[in-house]
């Protein structure tokens, strides 16, 4: 039987890596993205030894991925289609949390293109190699920030996607963000509903790269205490209990309801911005035009 086949943005370490990991290990063909070719090319080599050393049939592939560049999210459509003909499971796991004030190079605050608008393009793009799967699935790693995000129309997201310096707030960004991918996972439930699965995750708050960004190299170390007090609370998580829930929606066999919000293997009700199918169908719109020269 041929092996399903996973693309995961941001798979190089944290719960992207520990995804790419499991599913690796449960027998699937997984395509590792990230910015970084040593970092990737590490990531899956250490994936396939270990399957290699469990006997299992999974195998990963590194695959260059820059969320901050359109160009960089059509040009990995461009070389996936060269190899592939069909995608089981889009993971959209990559983020950015906590940034200084950055524009892209195409002109967008950068948490905001990263975390939502090249995922946009990603999805767009790779939507007909879902079409052509059996039972594909699109599961966005969002947060529960999302859910106080404040956007409820339309220009408040325009503004935030280019918000000047003076106005920019590093969390504020961030939760809109994030509610953008809620607000975009139930937008293509609603039109894709008949053959795509798809779910938001909160994955909780884990200990990883980007739990530290932006901490001083020298804080770090008086941080780990803290991350262990976490643990032992509850309320930190390891990369790989982040991971769980993603890993579990990507490769339960039991039938799952489409278009939800999950945390904990559970549905979490959506927010009330999240739950406006007008402000959903607006974003979509706003999305595609921002986007439009890339999508052929």
């Amino acid at each position: 039987m041929e092996n399903r086949l996973a693309v995961i943005t941001g798979a190089n370490t944290g719960i992207g890596f520990q995804s790419a990991r499991s599913l690796a290990l449960q027998g699937y063909h997984v395509i590792l993205t990230g910015r970084f070719e040593g970092k990737i090319d590490w990531a899956s080599s250490t994936i396939n030894a270990m399957c290699e050393e469990s006997g299992a049939t999974g195998k990963a592939f590194p695959m260059l991925l820059d969320l901050a560049s359109f160009d960089s999210v059509l040009q990995f459509a461009i070389d996936f289609g060269l190899k592939y003909d069909r995608l089981d499971v889009l993971l959209c796991n990559a983020g950015v949390m906590n940034a200084p004030y950055t524009i892209t190079e195409n002109g967008f605050e950068l948490q905001f293109q990263v975390n939502y608008l090249s995922h946009y393009l990603l999805t767009r793009l790779m939507m007909p190699y879902l079409q052509d799967a059996d039972s594909p699935r699109l599961i966005q790693v969002t947060s529960m920030l999302g859910e106080r995000a404040k956007s409820g129309s339309l220009k408040m997201f325009s503004e935030i996607a280019k918000v000047s310096k003076d106005q920019y707030s590093p969390l504020q960004s961030y939760k809109e963000s994030k509610l953008a991918q809620m607000l975009l996972t139930r937008y293509i439930n609603r039109i894709y509903r008949e053959f795509l699965f798809t779910a938001a995750v909160h994955p909780g708050v884990v200990n990883s790269d980007l739990f530290y960004r932006r901490v001083p190299k020298i804080a770090k170390s008086l941080l780990k205490p803290v991350a262990w007090l976490g643990y032992v609370s509850g309320t930190l998580k390891t990369p790989y209990d982040g991971a769980d829930t993603s890993i579990w929606l990507a490769a339960e066999k039991e039938p799952l309801p489409s278009g939800k919000y999950w945390y904990e293997r559970k549905t979490r009700p959506w927010s009330e911005y999240a739950l406006d199918d007008n402000l959903a169908a607006d974003l979509w719109d706003w999305s595609g035009e921002q986007v439009r020269t890339f999508l052929g």
